[in-house]
């Protein structure tokens, strides 16, 4: 059996010259690809996307030139197709997304997975940073939690809404148009803080969010390599400081290469105020 990408070999239509720049790696959202594309082959762009299209049964295809801003909002060129709200299934849940304005990383998919079933039903659940509903969602679904998924983005925040209700956990999770660090405090079992930057600053809240008997955070960031498990376990020390408590990092994990030399990792940490 022909590989998808044997198939594309065979029926795009562009210079000889050009074909070792087509990508053999790509990121497919519900009926949205996303490719990265050399400069080179630019003008041949819809002969090249329209061959992926036929290929691997997609409506929309865009150049991925990356993310920008706070939001990681994210960087296009439209080539194929003009509406790219999709939906995404992965792991028995469905996502409301659009490609073209909000991030779905792919890379993050074993993280999510394990998100799913780390809870019990009945806890009570923070997201701080909570995009589309990446990992409450999930958690909402597969474990039975309960809880608040607060969002800033207005964009992320409606796909987010649409995502709840597509799963029937709406009754389960409250959607929040808020800024994390106005959530309330002591209220959470478990609260998740999937953003990379200001690690310290969101770290000291989430553990304020933790309800007085103690909970786990699981705390996303970036960090050298070389300065892994070092640097995090001394900006959890910092924070369980600044907040007053007791903090212990019960795993750290990869979850994938961020940058040449920097991980994307997440720490367990279980906190108790002192």
């Amino acid at each position: 059996m022909r590989s998808p990408m044997e198939m594309i070999l065979e029926c795009v239509d562009v210079p000889e010259g050009l074909r070792s720049l087509l990508p053999r790696r790509w990121e497919r959202i519900g009926d949205v690809l996303l490719l990265k594309l050399d400069d080179r082959i630019m003008p041949h762009a819809r002969a090249v996307a329209e061959a992926y299209s036929e290929v691997l049964g997609v409506r929309a295809v865009l150049r991925d030139l990356g993310v920008y801003g706070p939001y990681r909002t994210p960087r296009v060129e439209r080539i194929l197709g003009e509406d790219t709200e999709t939906w995404h299934r992965e792991n028995g849940v469905l996502f409301r997304i659009d490609p073209a304005r909000v991030i779905f990383s792919s890379g993050n998919i074993d993280e999510r997975i394990r998100m799913a079933t780390i809870a019990s039903a009945g806890e009570r659940v923070v997201d701080m940073f909570a995009g589309i509903g990446y990992f409450i969602v999930p958690m909402a679904l597969h474990s039975g939690v309960t809880g608040w998924a607060y969002e800033i983005n207005p964009v992320s925040h409606r796909f987010l809404v649409e995502t709840l209700r597509a799963n029937g956990v709406e009754d389960r999770v409250t959607p929040v148009l808020a800024n994390c660090m106005d959530a309330p405090e002591g209220v959470a079992d478990r609260v998740i803080v999937g953003y990379l930057s200001g690690t310290d600053r969101y770290l000291e809240k989430a553990m304020r969010i933790v309800r007085p008997g103690g909970g786990l955070i699981h705390c996303h960031m970036a960090c050298p390599v070389e300065l892994i498990p070092e640097r995090p376990m001394a900006i959890v020390e910092s924070a369980a400081g600044k907040v007053g408590g007791e903090a212990e990092i019960v795993r750290l994990h990869e979850v994938k290469s961020y940058a040449p030399g920097v991980d994307h990792i997440v720490l367990d940490i279980r906190f108790n105020t002192a």
